[in-house]
């Protein structure tokens, strides 16, 4: 059996190794964008746009990843797992979330059994941090994660904040989750990122009808 040391080894291993795969997959982007500047002749904007939003992605998973492994009390593999998804997101948003945002309260309410699934603790991680993050942008001094099982196969969170809320310009409110559309003053990637984790992970996230007056709530379900 492995030391406690051991294994720590291998997880800070583990962590430089998904950072260097997000650095280089970051610094293709830059070098990509740099070569479609230089050759001012040759400029696709929208080509552009989307290596710079792939190298933001890559980006936050190099900030989320670094947020793991210098978290001592926060011991998960950095690769795909099964394990309970609603202990996860408690224990990432007390622990790592809380410890990294000032200015803002982050409440975790969980009322379902465990809820195993297979995921990846970085990209689910990584979708936590622009919730928290749209948030904070909005104003809010508290969010909320309530966790929930709708079935035995659907978890749901649902994330309330107590900021602006949703920008009354945005006509088509559900427009948020596409490139480019923020309901801040941001790059309006956070929530077009997060959709596609979710996605990925067999999910989705939507905006509920029963938006509060004050305030901002998104929804997620993710599935078995």
């Amino acid at each position: 059996m492995l030391s406690n040391e051991s294994r720590d080894s291998e997880q800070l291993e583990s962590f430089l190794h998904q950072i260097i795969i997000y650095t280089s997959s970051a610094k293709q982007k830059v070098t990509s964008a740099l070569i479609s500047l230089n050759n001012k002749n040759d400029i696709d904007r929208e080509k552009l746009s989307s290596s710079l939003s792939e190298m933001l992605e890559s980006v936050e998973k190099i900030m989320t990843t670094s947020r793991f492994a210098t978290s001592a009390n926060f011991k998960l593999d950095s690769t795909r797992i099964t394990d309970d998804i609603s202990l996860y997101i408690k224990q990432y948003l007390e622990t790592i979330s809380t410890a990294y945002n000032s200015r803002i309260q982050i409440k975790v309410n969980v009322n379902t059994k465990p809820f195993i699934s297979d995921f990846t603790p970085i990209e689910l991680g990584m979708v936590l941090d622009n919730l928290v993050s749209n948030a904070k942008k909005s104003r809010a001094s508290l969010v909320t994660f309530d966790v929930s099982t709708e079935s035995n196969n659907v978890l749901e969170i649902s994330v309330l904040d107590n900021g602006k809320g949703l920008d009354s310009s945005i006509i088509e409110p559900n427009r948020i989750f596409e490139k480019g559309v923020t309901t801040t003053r941001g790059s309006g990637l956070g929530l077009f990122h997060s959709k596609k984790q979710i996605e990925k992970m067999g999910g989705e996230i939507f905006l509920p009808n029963d938006q509060p007056q004050t305030g901002f709530k998104i929804k997620i379900r993710l599935r078995k």
